[in-house]
């Protein structure tokens, strides 16, 4: 949890990944995957972050990632491959891992919408990835 304060974060924005060569993956600002949704998600399951701050990222997590047709899995997407993150480059972007609905990782922000005490947001995000709830 120290570890995760001092270095991953900056301002409750949590990093996805570092590349080899040190550049941040989901830092703030960044060109291709600003936001990615497990580093926000898992922060608040673990409880690296609780309260009003729980509440502010898993906000964050909505205002932009949330989409009628599901849950994003960062934005934005990468535009071109790039070795030096990985496979998912190569998806077109919003396709898949690069930064498409993906439904998997959705499900932690079912439960991490649960730890912050956003009790409507439980709902609401089970919605957005539920096929039939969908039409």
């Amino acid at each position: 949890k120290k570890a995760v304060l001092k270095h991953g974060h900056e301002n409750f924005h949590f990093y996805c990944a570092t590349k080899d060569n040190g550049d941040i993956i989901g830092a703030p600002g960044a060109k291709e995957c600003e936001l990615y949704l497990n580093s926000q998600t898992w922060a608040v399951i673990n409880g690296i972050v609780d309260g009003d701050t729980a509440k502010k990222v898993m906000a964050a997590v909505k205002k932009r990632l949330y989409k009628d047709y599901g849950i994003l899995l960062f934005t934005p997407a990468f535009s071109v491959a790039d070795k030096s993150v990985g496979y998912l480059t190569r998806y077109a972007p919003a396709v898949r891992e690069n930064g498409g609905v993906y439904t998997h990782a959705a499900t932690w922000a079912i439960i991490a919408q649960a730890v912050a005490g956003n009790v409507d947001d439980v709902y609401d995000t089970f919605k957005r990835i539920c096929p039939p709830l969908l039409s």
